[in-house]
């Protein structure tokens, strides 16, 4: 049972085809079913995140420019209250340095339940070696 796209804003009730690709092998006794559609809100929320450094050479320490990665993401309103904030983490993987440009692109690697739509900003982070190294 597939209910085409209809823009819906609130809750629904629809009426939706019974559809399949094998008639001799299925028999259905209706070809229309009543299908509930419940819609939930979006809540758009962001961070900031300290990265971690990982795979770095052991002695050598680093300048980050920004220091702190932007995390955008969306949740269901009713789960806004539940959300443990804490438990988003990014990364920057030396293994991914680039030498042409001194930059890694960051990685979220854990975020909490219930979380979509995630994007971090900016997609690249500076990564300058202090010259006392």
């Amino acid at each position: 049972v597939r209910v085409s796209n209809t823009g819906l804003t609130a809750s629904a009730t629809l009426e939706a085809p019974v559809t399949y690709k094998s008639p001799e092998l299925v028999k259905v006794s209706t070809d229309e079913v009543e299908a509930t559609i419940t819609v939930k809100t979006l809540v758009s929320e962001e961070r900031q995140l300290m990265p971690e450094l990982v795979n770095m050479r052991e002695g050598k320490t680093f300048n980050l420019q920004p220091q702190t990665v932007l995390v955008r993401y969306q949740l269901f309103e009713d789960s806004v209250a539940l959300l443990n904030r804490e438990s988003f983490k990014a990364i920057l993987n030396f293994a991914n340095y680039n030498l042409q440009d001194s930059t890694i692109a960051p990685e979220l690697v854990q975020k909490p339940i219930g979380v979509r739509r995630v994007t971090l900003l900016p997609q690249r982070v500076k990564v300058i070696p202090q010259q006392n190294d």
